[in-house]
């Protein structure tokens, strides 16, 4: 029967648990056991210790070239899938961190309450209420391809399907809209009506309507003009209820800017530039009240360096 070099010692893989390897014995038997004696060996103890020593040399010398490769492999699991050693933590642009949460984009502040949160869904969303933050917040840039002003109808454009909106309402449904389309081979200006104007009509509060101060938040109210919010400062309070329409009850719902304080204190434009830190960020204008949808253009998207429409905010029924 011929003989087997000794098993070279196993490198314990960090996370399991060592464990004995055991070398067993092979024979007709079918078992473990002791290897019977060869008759016809005639090695001598010197030399099987010569045979020993040579295995156990080289059972050393890999022994150190298993231990770097299984490190070196942790190593690279590490750098490639940073979550798995960051144990909760947060991973900012800047390289900083904090405790809990995901990663996020251009950072963020804590509610009105005092509480904070990281996920970016959160983040993009308004503050109840004023934000804690008081600090300044970036305003949107010049527009990199949209005219400065309004464009007349009709005009001559050179970005076909780009669109452009104007105005300071506190709702985009009340802001003008164009389109850069194509008529008999000219790219011109047109209007553009993203949403159902009979879904979401521009209607103007009464001017003794709105309280003098922001109203408390679940306050009675009665809806003059659904969808119309009022206004004060970086805050928006909008009277609403199951069925919204003008003279039925509803509450004072208020909301600020989103809590993402790399977002604009107040809604961007469409076609408005943003800045390079503010890229891949998504910032949410309104908030979703019963029987209130939202108008498409309350959430915009910054990409490559002008803010675009972000995603449409679900319906409350």
């Amino acid at each position: 029967m011929p003989r087997t070099a000794p098993a070279p010692n196993m490198v314990a893989i960090p996370g399991m648990n060592p464990g004995t390897l055991v070398a067993g014995g092979g024979g007709d038997g079918g078992g473990g056991g002791k290897e019977a004696p060869d008759p016809s060996e005639n090695e001598s103890q010197e030399n099987r210790g010569l045979t020993l020593s040579c295995a156990e040399g080289w059972a050393m010398k890999n022994r150190e070239r298993m231990r770097d490769l299984v490190w070196l492999g942790w190593l690279l699991l590490f750098a490639t899938y940073p979550p798995l050693v960051s144990c909760g933590g947060t991973q900012t642009d800047d390289g900083t961190g904090s405790e809990g949460g995901a990663a996020t984009i251009g950072g963020g502040s804590g509610d009105s309450t005092g509480g904070s949160s990281n996920d970016p869904s959160e983040l993009a969303t308004p503050c109840p209420g004023p934000c804690g933050d008081e600090g300044e917040r970036p305003k949107p840039l010049p527009r990199p391809r949209c005219p400065k002003s309004e464009p007349a109808l009709g005009g001559p454009c050179d970005s076909n399907d780009l669109v452009c909106g104007y105005g300071d309402a506190l709702t985009p449904h009340c802001r003008t809209y164009y389109q850069c389309t194509e008529d008999a081979g000219d790219l011109i200006w047109a209007a553009s009506t993203p949403f159902d104007e009979q879904a979401w009509p521009c209607l103007e509060l009464p001017s003794d309507y709105c309280p003098a101060n922001v109203p408390t938040e679940g306050d009675a109210c009665t809806i003059e003009a659904p969808g119309i919010p009022c206004g004060y400062g970086n805050v928006s309070c909008l009277c609403s209820g199951r069925n919204p329409a003008p003279g039925n009850s509803g509450t004072w719902q208020c909301y600020g800017a989103p809590r993402n304080t790399a977002c604009p204190a107040t809604l961007p434009n469409i076609g408005e530039g943003c800045s390079e830190e503010q890229w891949g960020i998504q910032c949410n204008y309104t908030i979703p009240t019963t029987g209130y949808c939202a108008p498409p253009h309350s959430t915009v998207f910054c990409h490559q360096g002008e803010w675009e429409p972000g995603e449409d905010i679900a319906c409350v029924l």
